[in-house]
């Protein structure tokens, strides 16, 4: 398969680029509008969610 380019369904912004071999989903976050987009390359759907605010005790943000 060939690779393809993955857009935020929301703003249209590059979010990933997929290679065509990966079958699972690729879960990424979107930077301009801060969703996080999962696609999945099987049924070929694209969801957007929001990123879930984890922190760990020093401050630092885990998102998935």
């Amino acid at each position: 398969m060939k690779s393809m380019t993955i857009y935020c369904p929301d703003c249209k912004r590059k979010v990933a680029v997929w290679d065509g071999k990966q079958e699972s989903n690729i879960i990424t976050g979107c930077k301009k509008c801060k969703k996080k987009v999962v696609y999945n390359p099987i049924t070929k759907e694209l969801k957007t969610s929001k990123i879930p605010q984890r922190q760990d005790s020093s401050g630092v943000r885990f998102y998935y």
